[in-house]
C-alpha cells in the first residue's frame, strides 16, 4: 500500500467520523465498518513509506485523533441511546409502581373495599410485561448502570404485583383454605404418628432378628473358645511329658498362638455380650413405646 492509498482511507474515516456525529443517528449510528477501517489503517501503516518523516508524523497524528474521536463518540452515543431506552422503560415501571398499588393491599386487608379493580391490576400485569419485554430487546444497547436499575425495580415492581394477587386471592379464599389446612394438618398428624409407630415396630423386629443372630454367634464363640482351651490344655500336657527339647521349642511356639487366640475370641465375646446388652435395651425401650401407644 503506498501512502497516497492510506491518506485516502484516512480521509474516507474522517469523513465516517463526521458523519456519526448527524442529527438524525441518536446513537443508532453503525460503528462497526469505522472499527474495520481503523484496523486497516493501523495495519497499513506498518508497511507504507511516505516522502518524508515529517508528513509519516502528520498523517498518523491524524489518524490517532480520529480514532480517539471515534472511540469518545461511540462511548457518548450509546451513553445517550442507553438513556433514551431507560426513560422508554421508566414509563411502564411508573404505571405499575403507583401508589395506588398499596392502597390496594391495605383495601384487601381491612374491609375488602376493592377501590383497585382486578381490571387496573391486570393492566399493571401489561405494563409490566412490555417493561419486561423492552428490557431484554434494549439491554445490549444500555449501560451498567441503567441496566441494574431496571432489573432491580422489575423485580420490585413484580413482587409488589404478587403480594396484591396474594391479598385479594386470601380475601376470597380465607375461611376455605384454613379448612383445608386443619384437615391437612390433621391428616399429616395421624400419617406421622402412624409413620412413627410403624418405624417402632420396625426397629422392634429388626433388634428382634439382630439380638437372635447376636446370641446364636456369642453361642458359637463360647463353643470355640472352649475348643482352643481344650486343644492348648492337651498341647501343654504333651510339652510336659516331652523329653525333646526341639519339639518342646516348636509345641510352645503353638502354645502362645492357642494363647492369642483364645485372648481374640475373649474379646469378641465381651464385644457381643456388650451388643446383646444394648440391643436388649432397645428392645424393652420400643416395646415400653408400643405399650403406652394411644392412636
Amino acid at each position: 500500500m503506498d501512502h497516497v492509498e492510506l491518506d485516502s482511507m484516512i480521509d474516507r474515516l474522517d469523513t465516517k467520523v463526521l458523519e456519526s456525529q448527524g442529527l438524525f443517528n441518536f446513537g443508532g449510528f453503525d460503528w462497526d465498518p469505522v472499527f474495520e477501517l481503523m484496523n486497516e489503517i493501523q495495519a497499513g501503516f506498518k508497511g507504507t513509506r511516505y516522502p518524508s518523516a515529517l508528513e509519516h508524523d502528520e498523517a498518523w497524528r491524524k489518524f490517532c485523533n480520529l480514532r480517539n474521536d471515534a472511540f469518545r463518540l461511540k462511548r457518548e452515543q450509546f451513553g445517550e441511546g442507553s438513556q433514551r431506552c431507560y426513560d422508554e422503560i421508566d414509563g411502564y415501571l411508573r404505571d405499575v409502581w403507583h401508589s395506588e398499588t398499596m392502597d390496594s393491599i391495605i383495601d384487601v386487608m381491612t374491609a375488602n373495599l376493592m377501590r383497585t379493580t382486578v381490571d387496573g391490576m391486570k393492566w399493571k400485569g401489561q405494563q409490566l410485561k412490555e417493561a419486561r419485554r423492552l428490557f431484554h430487546q434494549y439491554k445490549l444497547r444500555m449501560k451498567r448502570e441503567h441496566k441494574a436499575d431496571i432489573y432491580e425495580r422489575i423485580g420490585d415492581c413484580q413482587e409488589r404485583l404478587d403480594a396484591w394477587w396474594g391479598q385479594y386471592k386470601a380475601a376470597r379464599e380465607e375461611r376455605q383454605r384454613a379448612w383445608e389446612e386443619r384437615q391437612q394438618a390433621r391428616i399429616e398428624r395421624a400419617e406421622k404418628k402412624a409413620a412413627i409407630k410403624a418405624r417402632i415396630e420396625q426397629n422392634l423386629e429388626n433388634n428382634r432378628d439382630k439380638l437372635r443372630a447376636a446370641r446364636e454367634k456369642l453361642s458359637n464363640a463360647e463353643d470355640a473358645l472352649e475348643r482352643y482351651k481344650q486343644r492348648r490344655d492337651d498341647l501343654q500336657d504333651k510339652i510336659d511329658d516331652s523329653h525333646s527339647d526341639n519339639w518342646i521349642d516348636k509345641a510352645e511356639g503353638w502354645l502362645q498362638e492357642f494363647e492369642d487366640k483364645i485372648s481374640d475370641i475373649e474379646d469378641s465375646i465381651r464385644d457381643k455380650e456388650e451388643y446383646i446388652d444394648r440391643l436388649e435395651s432397645w428392645i424393652e425401650e420400643d416395646r415400653n413405646k408400643l405399650n403406652s401407644w394411644r392412636d
